[in-house]
Parts: structure tokens; sequence; C-alpha cells
């Protein structure tokens, strides 16, 4: 399934929001892909690839404990990631924003029974009306590029959901 960002931006600016990115597995491919639209700049803040845990937790605030509770591809754990990068750029910026984080397993290699190649996490986090975050678990299979390629898709999915429901209105 082919996804078009174009209505996802256009519904973000149109509503006066910035976009902000915290990846782990996929190692800025969602903000890449972002950065690929022509005009994205109106609404993309920026991302953070925190690919390590240190990262996790000296740039996004993710605590040691959530990390040593739960495992670094937990829902805990990408929220909490979205929920710094939210911070960060609301900060910054002044405005509302809305923030996706991604952490999980592509593989080939270091998965477990609990938690197998594919595992993926995502956070969707904003502060349009109220503050949400809206995370999922999933288990994807393929490849290393194609893991990180769904869970880019499910991730501008989930975006576009949220966006939805905050607006009432259809942007696919």
């Amino acid at each position: 399934m082919m996804l078009h960002l174009q209505p996802i931006l256009d519904t973000l600016k149109n509503r006066q929001l910035l976009l902000v990115t915290a990846e782990s597995l996929t190692g800025g491919l969602i903000a890449k892909h972002i950065t690929d639209v022509p005009g994205a700049s109106a609404v993309f803040w920026g991302g953070f690839v925190t690919y390590s845990i240190q990262a996790k937790q000296r740039v996004l605030s993710v605590p040691k404990e959530t990390i040593e509770r739960f495992g670094v591809v937990s829902i805990e754990t990408a929220k909490a990631m979205a929920e710094g990068a939210l911070s960060i750029a609301s900060a910054a910026s002044g405005t509302r924003c809305y923030a996706l984080a991604v952490t999980g397993l592509a593989g080939p290699s270091g998965g477990t029974e609990d938690t197998p190649v594919g595992t993926v996490c995502i956070a969707c986090a904003g502060n349009a009306a109220e503050r949400s975050v809206y995370c999922e678990r999933i288990v994807f299979c393929g490849t290393r590029d194609e893991i990180r390629e769904q869970t880019y898709t499910h991730a501008m999915q989930m975006l576009a959901q949220e966006l939805e429901a905050l607006s009432h209105t259809s942007i696919r």
C-alpha cells in the first residue's frame, strides 16, 4: 500500500501543528520520508535518532527505570520517547505539536520468545487539544528493511488517525 504523506502534512499545516519524530530502529527513515515531500519544512520541526539506550535517556529523558522495568522495546519506552520529543519541540517552537516515536527489533537477530524480531512499539503523542498519547505494539514480518518500512507506514497511519479524530474529517 502506497502511503501519501501530502494530506497528512497539509492537515498539520492547516491546523498550525508541527511534527517531531523520535526514532530508534528506523534510524531516521521516518524523517527522511517526511523531508522527501516538498514543503515539509512548514510542519516538520525535526527529529531525534536515539538508537542507544543512553541517547533515549539523555536526549529524550526516558527514565532509566522505564527501560529497566519494561525493556527498550516496550510501549512504555515508546511513550516516554514520544513525550520527551513532544516536550522538547513544544518548548522550543512555542506551538502545538505531534510526536511519533518508534522502538523495536528489525533483526535479523536479537529477538526472544517474548520479543521476537519484528516487534515494534509506536507512540503518537500530541498536545493539539488535550495532551494525548496513543501506543501500539506490533509484530511485523520480513527483512530488516521491510520491518523498518512497515514501521514507518504504520506510524504515519497512526498519526493520520489521530489527526482525523482531532478534526473529524478524513485526510486520506
